[in-house]
């Protein structure tokens, strides 16, 4: 979270996929990791990424964002 709160463009990323619906947040979201995956990104890194695919998880980031972001 400290990495996308301290760059203005991933948190405006982040907090744009508030306006998608879940089901396509969660599909990106689950889309991005499989190529960070595939590219062999840090596995803690891609892990982190697809808990966000949680409902509660991602709503609990978004709010920490914004609280960064202030």
């Amino acid at each position: 979270m400290q990495v996308v709160a301290g760059d203005k463009d991933l948190q405006q990323w982040f907090l744009s996929l508030e306006k998608l619906p879940e089901n396509l947040r969660y599909s990106h979201i689950r889309g991005m990791a499989e190529r960070m995956h595939a590219d062999k990104v840090d596995h803690d890194l891609v892990e982190a990424l697809r808990s966000l695919t949680s409902p509660e998880v991602y709503k609990a980031a978004a709010k920490t964002i914004r609280d960064f972001s202030r």
